[in-house]
């Protein structure tokens, strides 16, 4: 009986494998491709993984490969044998794969059951990967081991922690390795506190500060704090913010209120809407966001508040009241920032008809009145999320009127397409470091690039935002229930606001 269970899984297999390599065009894709992914995707064995990860890269450029890619992806975190692990780790270490699916493999092997081999979990070979593999594996292994994930027949449980802490201490910043541990020795979140000042590149920074926050030592922890706060670039502060109200860092108020009064200075309106939000939700206060009431409350209240708060004796933090006061809103949601990059849908949907006009003519309105809005000193940009998205202008760029008409025309003259590379779009715009929010505009669908599946889509952009603090607000502009549901996830991940769009 097994015999045969195990011949007629390797003849559907064969099929599979088949109707997936033939899939090369909109014919052939509709020829039953999606369906053997979906059906791929539930098989449980050794073949079936390395089906997945053979297909992979052909199916990068293919049509509607993104939607069997997702499929693959989707099987390989359901890995729950030792044998496919290892074929993920075998994939993760290969140079000749694209990196996206070196880093997906290591993602799957992070998220999924399957105990891992530890030998090979541990070539030192990693240490010399691409940035994004390196830091993937860091990710992985300290996660595998603190679920003791990781097998290693004929080695003491002692043995090998010692050697994934020496490799993890080897990797460099993020350190996130590290961080993903249970507990930390003194000179590792030593590595972790020295990387939130001086690694080199600020999400790196960012990064170890929320990897220290897990293991809060108060003094250490402050003083990164305090640091991040100072840096120059828009990352490290966010992770400060966020990390404090999350792990209770009281001790970062009076911290909070002395760059709240430098936020107001520098006309940094997102930083002084979420350290005003930030008080408010610490303190319970609600002082609002200017830090002449908040500097005034530290010097009657403020030092006997935070005894009683370190002694556990208030409240866990609460919400925020209200946000910040601003004139800025698109589509009626209200914008903080001033350095925005504005991302609108490419694809054929945005010709559809919106009231008595289309969606990207309903838009390219709203962005009109947007931009007239904006304060003298706002930057903007603008990624028209296509095929291949690229940005309007190189970087951010004063919102002068002859930049502002030169955004409203690329809109109104874009050709929208059918296809369109969301993921790609908001990872390009996020890499400008000076941007801190965006603003997307679109029917939350994908199908290019590197996911289109809404929750890899959310996975994946969760992660990122974890690393840049870039905000995104969504305005639903047409779309299904699941579009707009994902829409607002998303939003909600990255701390931003939603709205759907009515046609008027």
């Amino acid at each position: 009986m097994l015999c045969t269970l195990l011949l007629l899984a390797a003849q559907d297999l064969e099929g599979i494998e088949r109707t997936l390599k033939q899939a090369v065009d909109k014919n052939s894709y509709e020829n039953g491709a999606y369906q053997a992914a979906k059906t791929l995707a539930d098989m449980r064995s050794a073949a079936a993984m390395e089906l997945r990860l053979k297909l992979f890269d052909p199916k990068m450029d293919t049509y509607r490969g993104v939607y069997l890619r997702d499929w693959f992806y989707s099987g390989m975190k359901k890995a729950e044998r030792i044998e496919e692990s290892a074929l993920l780790i075998k994939a993760a270490r290969d140079k000749k794969r694209s990196e996206l699916q070196r880093v997906l493999c290591l993602r799957a092997l992070t998220v999924c059951k399957a105990p891992i081999p530890a030998k090979e979990m541990l070539q030192r070979s990693f240490l010399k990967a691409t940035p994004v593999v390196q830091r993937e594996w860091q990710q992985c292994l300290g996660t595998a081991h603190a679920q003791n994930r990781l097998y290693a027949e004929g080695k003491l449980a002692t043995e090998l922690d010692l050697k994934v802490r020496e490799l993890l201490a080897k990797a460099g910043p993020p350190y996130n390795g590290l961080s993903a541990l249970r507990s930390l020795a003194a000179p590792e979140w030593g590595r972790l506190l020295g990387a939130s000042r001086d690694a080199k590149h600020p999400w790196d920074r960012a990064e170890a500060l929320r990897g220290l926050a897990a293991h809060m030592n108060k003094g250490p922890f402050l003083q990164a704090v305090e640091w991040s706060l100072a840096d120059k670039e828009w990352a490290p502060k966010i992770a400060a913010v966020e990390a404090s109200v999350i792990n209770q860092a009281y001790g970062s108020v009076p911290l909070f209120i002395d760059a709240l009064e430098l936020a107001a200075k520098e006309k940094n309106g997102r930083l002084q809407n979420d350290l005003g939000i930030a008080l408010m939700r610490l303190t319970q206060q609600q002082l609002g966001f200017q830090s002449k009431r908040w500097r005034q409350w530290w010097q009657d209240q403020g030092r006997e508040w935070l005894q009683k708060a370190n002694d556990g004796l208030i409240q866990r933090p609460g919400q925020a009241e209200k946000e910040a006061e601003t004139t800025s809103q698109i589509f009626g949601l209200p914008v903080h920032s001033h350095r925005i990059c504005l991302l609108v849908d490419a694809s054929g949907s945005m010709k559809d008809p919106f009231g008595d006009t289309t969606r990207a003519e309903a838009a390219a309105k709203e962005m009109e009145e947007f931009l007239q809005q904006l304060p003298a000193h706002a930057k903007v940009n603008l990624i028209m999320i296509d095929q291949r998205p690229k940005l309007l202008f190189k970087k951010l760029s004063p919102a002068n009127a002859g930049n502002r008409r030169k955004i409203l025309q690329q809109v109104r003259k874009n050709e929208y397409r059918q296809r369109s590379a969301l993921v790609n779009a908001i990872e390009l715009a996020s890499s400008d470091l000076e941007v801190d929010t965006l603003v997307l505009i679109g029917d939350g669908g994908s199908s290019e690039g590197i996911h289109q599946y809404s929750g890899h889509m959310l996975e994946y952009l969760g992660i990122l935002y974890r690393r840049s603090g870039v905000r995104i607000h969504t305005i639903s502009v047409g779309g299904g229930t699941s579009k707009t549901r994902f829409m607002q996830q998303l939003a909600e991940a990255t701390g931003g606001h939603s709205v759907v769009a009515e046609a008027p």
